[in-house]
């Protein structure tokens, strides 16, 4: 059911011109194919040994899902998150991405084209892509925190195992701390190339979404030490001057006595 749900969204998509604004008569079932493409990939490994299976696609047709799944569901959606004629479907394209990179994420290292159009400072720039672009990367660090933690957690219960039975327990395999290394340094990256913009942010005076969206990623780096606080305390201080019903002052204070309390 999930192979044959992946199948549909991809072949919906397919059919249609990803430089080109969705059809009004569809613009509501693109936007959904680009959101849930993204979500079935993220809670569901169909990349993984053992669920190849054949699909039915909306016209009929069989195709084997599995093995290079999450390339071939990047592939489709990265076209939309590059057009220029809609930004709700552009938003929704990055939704997608974000979610597909959280299971895959070297592959957030081939998305900072369209991370960085987003993030850019200017007139020109979409507030909604800016916070979905920040949403994004606040997504990719909870998940590596998660991971990160979990990985912790088992290596601590098998030692803890190891030494109340008295006999040696493997550690978890090295695939997965290899996994693990790739996905750290992929994020690493992602992040020093987008850290200017993403401070930036916090000083974006068009709306409170955007800089309460840049405050929580800019804490989130503080607190994994993927960024040097010299560099960030600075623009979270100046969120203390932004008062108001929906201004982060208290946020930014609430930050800091977070990070140095």
């Amino acid at each position: 059911l999930v192979g044959d749900t992946l199948a549909r969204l991809c072949h919906l998509l397919r059919k249609q011109d990803a430089a080109a604004a969705p059809a009004a008569a569809i613009a509501a079932q693109t936007m959904r194919a680009l959101l849930c493409s993204g979500l079935l990939c993220r809670h569901f490994d169909f990349d993984a040994r053992g669920h190849e299976t054949s699909a039915l696609t909306c016209d009929g047709a069989h195709v084997l899902t599995g093995g290079k799944v999450n390339e071939d569901v990047f592939s489709i959606l990265l076209p939309f998150a590059k057009q220029t004629t809609s930004a709700k479907a552009v938003q929704y394209a990055m939704k997608g991405l974000g979610h597909l990179c959280i299971r895959q994420p070297e592959l957030a290292v081939r998305c900072k084209d369209v991370l960085g159009r987003a993030l850019r400072a200017g007139a020109g720039s979409s507030p909604v892509l800016k916070q979905q672009a920040l949403a994004n990367l606040l997504m990719l660090l909870k998940a590596e925190q998660e991971k990160s933690k979990a990985l912790r957690e088992q290596k601590a219960a098998l030692k803890a195992a190891a030494e109340a039975s008295g006999t040696a327990r493997k550690t978890p395999t090295e695939g997965s701390l290899e996994v693990e290394v790739h996905a750290t340094a992929a994020l690493t990256a992602v992040l020093q190339h987008h850290q200017s913009a993403v401070l930036h942010s916090l000083l974006d005076g068009r709306e409170a979404a955007v800089r309460r969206e840049g405050l929580h990623v800019v804490g989130a780096m503080l607190t994994q030490g993927l960024a040097h606080p010299a560099k960030c305390i600075p623009y979270v201080m100046a969120l203390e001057l932004d008062v108001g019903p929906q201004g982060c002052a208290e946020l930014a204070k609430k930050e800091l006595r977070r990070q140095y309390d």
